[in-house]
């Protein structure tokens, strides 16, 4: 049994005494077929997916009818994502304190787009 398989039974709570017999043998096994409800019971989501989807959405609903500043906004979100792959709450924290760190030593200003 791989580490992997191991922490999945683990972090699941699940018994995993059947994974030692022959797989031939595991749908006879009560505590297979404890597990197999319990795992098909787990509804699978992909939350990097539907932030994605969520997030075009959004971004086709901004009140700028303006072209360039439609791509401006997608290459700064792109830029974020690179910043920020993990979409944590944390890392992007830590980045907006570094970046405001960083600040400090460059006094001028951001730079300004007009948005007709």
């Amino acid at each position: 049994m791989s580490l992997t398989t191991n922490t999945f039974f683990t972090i699941l709570g699940l018994p995993d005494s059947f994974l030692s017999n022959d797989p031939e043998t595991w749908s006879a096994d009560k505590n297979y077929k404890s597990a197999e409800k319990i795992v098909q019971s787990i509804t699978v989501v992909n939350d990097a997916a539907e932030r994605g989807v969520k997030l075009i959405q959004d971004f086709n609903t901004i009140p700028t009818k303006n072209e360039e500043q439609k791509q401006f906004l997608l290459q700064v979100v792109q830029e974020h994502c690179k910043l920020y792959p993990e979409s944590k709450k944390s890392t992007v924290i830590a980045g907006l304190h570094l970046a405001a760190d960083n600040s400090k030593d460059d006094p001028s200003p951001p730079e300004y787009v007009d948005s007709d």
